[in-house]
């Protein structure tokens, strides 16, 4: 009977969706109640009045999933039935009820919103069978000892199973329904989406996708490509070229966003956002591959258009204000003779905003080439001291307006980095005039050289009113600035900062900031990746090493020294501490060898490896267990547990020459030569 019910109220429910929550709730009350209703009449009595039946799990349970008012409306019933049959057992029958309907409230205020697990339905199912034995206490004194022992345990065990049953299918049925509706919503979705989305088995073929995917592709409706595949829509070297992308993204695993080109209609060029992603089953296998393509057509042309125009900008804009400028210099130095003091003070004025305005421009031609990926820059070791001296010394001229003193604390004597010298002072000008703009008159403003976890840190240190504490999440952004009253009498554009991050980021360096929470001002920092002594050795003019180049990608500092100490002399070795820097350093340098640990604190440094060329070779140096055969390309895994630091030259020659060019190959300038034309590829 419970099942009938449970299965006939499952399709009903698929009728009811359109009813508010409380008419759904009334007529699962309603249902429930009938139940147990039923229940009473159809079990026979074991002595003359009273009944023994399964009324209490099912009033229970119209509580504990319709809720309040279906538990009322069901327990309700249950006793008003129970009073009209009447008889002995009738006050301690309307208990029973009475108990399990509080019983399935308090479950379902106990569970809440959260997920129902079987545990829930085990603790459910003892309360009701507890409060149904209680029941029997009701019952006419000389009847409790007897039913208490025959009639209570069979009833205990039938009312348990029945509960967790009843329970346990009807929350089967809720997440079938919901699972149902959650599948109609996103099949909406994906219908309405304007871009294209589609799945495709391993094999190739399309098993859904909506109508943008099929006018993409040019079927006249989704439905036409269901079942088939690139060839039969495209030419074969198209065709094949698409499947070798869908081939990677299936053996790889990994997602991956590309940019593509291709013919439109209107005979020029289409340019198309792809986002490819593996989909895998429940036990891990891949069942096929999801697309999701954009036209990203109008907003390449808009920035090509947007290039174009700054470029001519650059040349139309920068030009008479470079010629302004420096006419209005040479009249503010006197150049041209001595005028009266309110013209002086009006070329002043002049000659200053014409300043701010070349800035500006410069800010903004900055920030459009950092964008444009047209920003050069021309790494090398550079000792940091002489060139902050050379920022000071440019910079000199802001200090006295303010009787600002600027000390430089070198904690780090002859500290070099790799940077673009040029590209490095324009942050630390920034940074300068920042902490000079923003601090008292009359204070001081300190540079402190030193190093940090691994690297060289160049912090400026000023005396300001710090930053505010809901500004501070946002200061690295594009045209932001501060909106305290102190701050906005202090000029600037709020591209600085962003410009600065930039730069810094494309050196392989991170900069922040730290405020001071016991006294005033900030601290900001750029943290630089270290210059080698072989490295140093080659920007001095020495013979150019033709030692591996080796980057290790390690967080822990101990292990990082550890093999930078034993590889210095034999190898030309840049060391990092995240996927971060190591990106940003394989994006302009190729390496001889690229040495992994698997566990980074902003990821798995596996996921490093799609961004190493696929000629260069890959070791893995970590306790993680890999095997080899599980990557897409020739990969040698090392464990840090195995192999002592003194033998770990041995094991890089031998990653070399299995997957390069090993040690004794460096003795043939053939070689040699192939890797110096190789790092600059």
């Amino acid at each position: 009977m419970i099942s009938v019910a449970i299965v006939a109220w499952d399709m009903a429910e698929d009728y009811l969706e359109r009813h508010s929550k409380i008419t759904r709730s009334l007529i699962f009350g309603l249902v429930m109640g009938g139940l147990a209703m039923m229940s009473m009449t159809i079990v026979p009595s074991v002595v003359p009045g009273i009944r023994v039946d399964l009324r209490s799990s099912l009033i229970s349970t119209a509580g504990l999933f319709g809720g309040v008012p279906a538990g009322i409306l069901a327990g309700t019933m249950g006793g008003l039935f129970r009073v009209y049959l009447g008889g002995a057992g009738a006050f301690a029958g309307t208990i029973a009820i009475a108990i399990a309907t509080l019983s399935g409230a308090l479950m379902r205020y106990w569970i809440g919103r959260r997920e129902r697990r079987i545990g829930d339905f085990l603790i459910f199912a003892l309360m009701v069978v507890v409060g149904n034995t209680v029941s029997f206490l009701a019952l006419p004194s000389p009847l409790i000892a007897p039913l208490l022992i025959e009639a209570a345990p069979p009833l205990a065990v039938t009312v348990f199973m029945a509960c967790v049953a009843t329970g346990w299918l009807l929350d089967r049925s809720e997440k079938r329904r919901k699972a149902t509706l959650d599948n109609r919503i996103f099949r909406k979705m994906v219908e309405q989406l304007p871009d294209s989305l589609s799945f495709k088995d391993i094999d190739g073929r399309f098993v859904a996708a909506n109508a943008a995917a099929g006018k993409l592709i040019g079927a006249a409706s989704e439905a036409d490509i269901i079942g088939r595949t690139y060839a039969d829509f495209f030419p074969k070297e198209v065709a094949d070229g698409y499947w070798e992308i869908d081939l990677s993204v299936l053996k790889a695993g990994e997602p991956v966003r590309l940019l593509q080109s291709v013919a439109a209609s209107d005979g020029g060029k289409q340019w198309l956002l792809t986002v490819k992603a593996a989909v895998r089953g429940t036990r891990g296998e891949v069942l096929g591959i999801i697309t999701y393509i954009r036209d990203v057509t109008d907003e390449t042309r808009m920035a090509e258009t947007k290039s174009e125009f700054i470029s001519l900008v650059s040349h139309e804009l920068r030009t008479p204000l470079t010629s302004i400028r420096g006419a209005l210099s040479l009249l503010a130095n006197g150049m041209a003779g001595n005028f009266p003091v309110k013209i002086q003070n009006l070329i002043k004025i002049a000659h200053s905003n014409s300043e701010r305005l070349i800035f500006l421009v410069n800010d903004i031609l900055d920030m459009e080439k950092i964008e444009s990926g047209k920003m050069e820059f021309h790494i090398a070791p550079v000792t940091l001291r002489p060139a902050i001296d050379e920022v000071i010394e440019a910079n000199a001229s802001i200090m006295p307006n303010k009787q600002i003193k600027v000390v430089v604390e070198d904690d780090a004597p002859n500290a070099a980095a790799m940077i673009d010298v040029q590209r490095f002072q324009q942050i630390c000008v920034n940074l300068l005039s920042n902490a000079v703009k923003f601090s008292p008159d009359k204070s001081t403003v300190t540079i402190r050289i030193s190093t940090h976890t691994g690297g060289v840190r160049v912090a400026i240190i000023d005396e300001g009113f710090g930053i505010p504490p809901q500004f501070r999440n946002r200061i690295f952004q594009k045209f932001e600035r501060s909106n305290n009253a102190d701050n906005r009498s202090v000029g600037g554009t709020g591209l600085g900062l962003n410009i600065a991050k930039s730069i810094t980021e494309k050196m392989g360096g991170q900069i922040g900031f730290n405020c001071h929470e016991d006294r005033p001002g900030t601290t900001f920092f750029v943290d630089l990746v270290p210059a080698d002594s072989a490295r140093m050795a080659k920007a001095d003019g020495s013979q150019e090493s033709h030692k591996p180049r080796i980057l290790h990608v390690e967080d822990d500092d101990s292990a990082r020294e550890g093999v930078a100490e034993i590889l210095k002399v034999n190898f030309d070795l840049t060391s990092v501490c995240s996927l971060e820097a190591a990106r940003r350093l394989l994006s302009r340098t190729v390496y001889d060898l690229v040495m992994l640990d698997v566990f980074l604190p902003d990821g798995s440094g596996l996921d490093l490896i799609e961004h190493v060329p696929y000629r260069t070779p890959i070791m893995t140096f970590s306790d993680c267990p890999l095997d080899e055969e599980t990557f897409n390309r020739p990969i040698t895994i090392g464990r840090k547990s195995s192999i002592p630091l003194p033998h770990l030259k041995e094991f890089i020659h031998k990653a070399l020459a299995n997957q390069g060019p090993g040690d004794e190959s460096f003795k043939d300038m053939r070689m040699q030569e192939m890797m110096r034309s190789r790092r600059l590829v």
